[in-house]
């Protein structure tokens, strides 16, 4: 962006305004006051060099003006002042990687409300909080908003709901943003900027016929739309766009009539869009001028018709592919078969904003290192994976110590169980000896007593008996038990 035809008038009117100024300014001077007469001369060189600067600056592109702040104080003041220089955000495609979100916010501050274009494409280190870092209502009024960012389109909504919905947004172009999916979309169709918006560019987003649909149902201003995926919609994970949607906005055209404003319409590079859809929005959507099929495989690309072949009828281009609709409208349909559909230009990948070295991927060349960097990937995925595998594997022999350790422990328990059982056993056989002794003592004397408590005795053995056999069986339990994990800690450690 060179000029600015509407800064060049805005510069004009204040030059004749100040100068106007100027003229009224009483100049009541005499030869004895020469300290006011010198005041006056100043004021009007510093009017005559502010209406220069005003018609040199209008005339640069932005990057120029920022050059243009470091010369001096004045500059500085008149370039900041004026906010009709900063109604755009334009900057080469070199310079984009450098703007800082600081930046950006200064630069809607010096627009005062005018800004009217925002281009952040190649713009890394900006997102869309800077959109309203510097306060909303300087960008509210926006028209056009250019994004490609994955960083740009996760902060978008947030730059919605903080900004009003941008209700004078007419422009909103996202291809090839990679975070743009139907999501995004529907939070779109949810804010205000659906009343106004005219051109929605979604090439190369992950956009589906749920996308697409709500994106017709919801923008009744929407009068150009490029849902493509080409030249990269083998190289990239599209979502799929069928039929379906193209039904629908011929459906939603049937029903609205002339109040459906569509004119134009992209589909280029996709597979399941067929001839149906291409005929279904022909046939019904009344503005419609003209539809790219191009690299679509599911569309027959017909040849090129001359005029004898569509009725004679005056102004129809030879050299394109014309179709008439319902409402005697004429659409030019875009294929490979047609005048610029055969070669594909050569600042298309500038044009629709591809990153750059993605046409590259077209040549053999660029194939060749789409192989080899494959290649890498699958090589750093099996690293990857056995490193993985190998520190599993530590894990599991750690685990497998650690049971075997507990195992060791369960069978030394075990085994003093066994011993515990063994003594016990000990006792009730000496205690059995002397129950013994006492009954044949009681038995010969006669005493009651003394049977009595040989009775007791004997129980008490018993319960000695059933004790010490239980700790046995515990103890047989917890050698099998670590028996088993010394099992699974050797399959573990194998």
């Amino acid at each position: 962006m060179q000029g600015n035809e509407s800064g060049t008038n805005w510069a004009e009117e204040r030059g004749a305004c100040l100068t106007w100024q100027s003229a009224v300014t009483p100049t009541h001077t005499s030869q004895t006051d020469p300290d006011r007469r010198q005041a006056l001369e100043g004021q009007e060189q510093h009017v005559f060099l502010d209406i220069v600067l005003d018609h040199i600056f209008v005339q640069l592109p932005i990057e120029h003006i920022f050059r243009c702040q470091g010369v001096c104080t004045m500059w500085r003041n008149t370039a900041r002042s004026t906010a009709l220089l900063w109604t755009n955000t334009f900057l080469p495609r070199n310079l984009r990687p450098k703007l800082t979100g600081e930046a950006f916010q200064a630069m809607a501050r010096y627009g005062q409300g005018y800004l009217q274009e925002a281009d952040l494409r190649g713009c890394a280190k900006v997102n869309c909080t800077a959109l309203w870092a510097s306060g909303a209502s300087l960008v509210k009024g926006m028209d056009t908003l250019h994004l490609n960012t994955e960083e740009q389109a996760r902060t978008l909504p947030m730059a919605l709901e903080m900004c009003w919905g941008f209700p004078n947004l007419r422009v909103l172009d996202l291809r090839w943003c990679p975070s743009v999916d139907d999501t995004l979309i529907a939070i779109l169709c949810r804010s205000q900027c659906v009343y106004s918006l005219e051109d929605l560019n979604l090439r190369g987003c992950l956009v589906s016929d749920e996308g697409v649909m709500c994106a017709t149902r919801c923008c009744a201003e929407l009068k150009h739309l490029d849902i493509g995926a080409w030249p990269l919609s083998r190289l990239r994970g599209v979502r799929s766009v069928t039929d379906m949607s193209m039904f629908f906005m011929a459906q939603c055209a049937a029903l609205r009539g002339d109040a459906f404003k569509l004119e134009s319409i992209c589909l280029a590079g996709r597979r399941g869009i067929t001839d149906e859809g291409v005929d279904a929005l022909i046939e019904f959507i009344p503005r419609l001028a003209k539809i790219d099929v191009r690299h679509c495989p599911s569309i027959a690309q017909g040849h090129v018709r001359g005029a004898a072949e569509v009725g004679g009828m005056e102004g129809w281009q030879v050299s394109r592919i014309w179709r008439e609709g319902r409402n005697q409208n004429r659409v030019e349909l875009v294929s490979d078969t047609a005048c610029e559909g055969a070669v594909t230009p050569d600042d298309y990948g500038e044009e629709y904003g591809v990153a750059d070295g993605w046409n590259e991927l077209q040549t053999a060349t660029g194939l060749w290192q789409l192989l080899q960097s494959i290649a890498a990937v699958r090589a750093a995925a099996e690293l990857q994976a056995r490193a993985t595998a190998e520190a599993q594997a530590a894990d599991m022999l750690v685990e497998a110590a650690e049971v075997q350790a507990r195992a060791s422990e369960i069978h030394a328990q075990a085994i003093d169980m066994q011993a515990q059982a063994a003594e016990i056993l000990s006792r009730v056989a000496e205690v059995q000896m002397q129950v013994s002794a006492m009954q044949v003592q009681a038995e010969e004397q006669g005493h009651v007593a003394a049977r009595a408590q040989a009775a007791e005795m004997q129980a008490q053995v018993a319960q000695m008996q059933v004790h010490a056999a239980q700790m046995q069986v515990h103890a047989a339990q917890m050698q099998i038990r670590a028996t088993e994990m010394q099992g699974q800690a050797a399959e573990m450690q194998a």
